[in-house]
């Protein structure tokens, strides 16, 4: 099941946490999407260990 649209002309694809804007990259064929947070950082008692 597919869980995303991307909407090609105005470069946004919505996902299930909302909305991400894209720019046109250096080669018009690529969207670039910058500032996605992936995770949260390891700190404290986590900031050693294994992922």
């Amino acid at each position: 099941m597919k869980n995303y649209y991307y909407d090609e002309i105005n470069r946004v694809v919505k996902t299930e946490d909302g909305l991400i804007r894209g720019i046109k990259g250096a080669n018009p064929i690529y969207t670039v999407f910058k500032g996605i947070p992936y995770a949260k950082p390891p700190i404290g008692e986590l900031r050693w260990k294994a992922p």
